[in-house]
C-alpha cells in the first residue's frame, strides 16, 4: 500500500468512516500514520469490591458476572441495553446505549471485566456505556500502553487503533535518511521505527 493512497484503501474505511476522518486531517494513507496519539493510557488491574467506594466517578476496570441475559429495550429514538454483574456481595447496573450488538459480547456465568466511569446513585453503583473484556483480553491490554488519539463524531479510538494498525501491516514506508546516516548513527530504518 502507498502511502498517498486514500484512506478509503485501508481494509475497513469506507466512504463514511472516511468523511469522519477528514476532520481530523486524515485524507490518506500517511496522515493516518502521522496522526499521532495525544497521550497514552496504562491499563491497571480490576478494582477489588472492598475499594469501589474509593473509586467512585473514576474510569476503572471491574470484574463481574452476569446471572441472567442482558434485556434490549427499544423506544423510539434510542436502543437501551440493561444487564446486572454481580460480584460476590454487590451488584452493578452495566446501561449501553445505541449499542444493541454489546449483548453478543455479555456472556452469562462466565467471568468478563467492564472498563468505565463507575457511578454511585443512592447507595448502588451502576456504570454507563462500559467496554467489555474477556478475562484474558483484559490481561493482554494491562501489559501495554494503549494510545489515545484525538477524536471527532463518528471516530472512536479503537477505529483509529485499528486503522493505523491496518495501515502498518500493509504499507512499506520510504527511508528518508541517507543509508550512510542509518547506519553510522545506528538508527532502525524508518520501516522498522
Amino acid at each position: 500500500m502507498d502511502t498517498r493512497q486514500p484512506i478509503t484503501a485501508i481494509k475497513g474505511i469506507g466512504d463514511s468512516k472516511a468523511k469522519s476522518l477528514n476532520k481530523l486531517g486524515v485524507y490518506t494513507v500517511g496522515d493516518i500514520l502521522l496522526h499521532f496519539p495525544r497521550t497514552y493510557y496504562l491499563y491497571k488491574p480490576p478494582v477489588e469490591e472492598q475499594e469501589l467506594k474509593n473509586h467512585v466517578n473514576e474510569k476503572i476496570a471491574i470484574t463481574l458476572e452476569l446471572r441472567s441475559n442482558a434485556i434490549l429495550k427499544k423506544t423510539r429514538s434510542l436502543d437501551i441495553v440493561l444487564a446486572k454483574g454481580f460480584m460476590p456481595d454487590i451488584s452493578i447496573e452495566l446501561i449501553w446505549f445505541r449499542t444493541p450488538y454489546i449483548r453478543n459480547k455479555l456472556y452469562t456465568f462466565t467471568p468478563l471485566v467492564f472498563f468505565g466511569k463507575l457511578i454511585e446513585s443512592g447507595g448502588s453503583y451502576k456504570m454507563e456505556q462500559p467496554e467489555v473484556y474477556t478475562k484474558k483480553e483484559y490481561e493482554n491490554l494491562c501489559k501495554k500502553l494503549c494510545p489515545i488519539y484525538s477524536l471527532t463524531k463518528g471516530v472512536s479510538n479503537k477505529l483509529v487503533i485499528n486503522t493505523v494498525c491496518e495501515a502498518l501491516k500493509n504499507t512499506v514506508l520510504d527511508e528518508h535518511l541517507p543509508e550512510e546516516a542509518v547506519k553510522n548513527n545506528n538508527l532502525l530504518p524508518y520501516n522498522t521505527a
